[in-house]
């Protein structure tokens, strides 16, 4: 008996809150329709994912100085995931994987310095030489 060998391309994945492409092989959520990578994860675990549609939020409006504290998380995990991958790309043999992971840390280089810039905005709002 003969069998015949099927490649298949996987489709694009993208994060539903970076909008950035999870590579195969990622680690990355799925909850309630939305796909986060792990850059985004700790900012969608604090928005309430996985509560049943409907379900109310609870709490009052956030504060600058809450915001700032996510910012910060997230620039960490960002920042934790591009070493990540960078360590990843240099193990690789191949050629084409460690092309793809420079293109994945690329994307999140830019992400990671406004992430940063948010993070020290919003902390820092109401002090006089952060107005314009």
């Amino acid at each position: 008996m003969e069998t015949k060998e099927h490649t298949r391309r996987r489709r694009t994945l993208r994060c539903s809150l970076c909008g950035l492409e999870i590579t195969e092989g990622e680690d990355y959520w799925y909850c309630n329709g939305s796909s986060v990578c792990g850059a985004c994860f700790s900012v969608f675990a604090r928005a309430g994912a996985g509560r049943p549609p409907g379900a109310g939020k609870g709490g009052g409006a956030m504060t600058l100085l809450e915001m700032s504290a996510l910012y910060a998380e997230s620039a960490a995990a960002l920042r934790r995931r591009i070493g990540e991958l960078r360590q990843a790309a240099r193990e690789l043999k191949d050629e084409e994987d460690r092309r793809l992971l420079r293109r994945r840390i690329t994307e999140l280089t830019p992400l990671l310095q406004e992430t940063r810039e948010l993070a020290a905005l919003t902390a820092h709002y109401y002090e006089q030489r952060y107005q314009t």
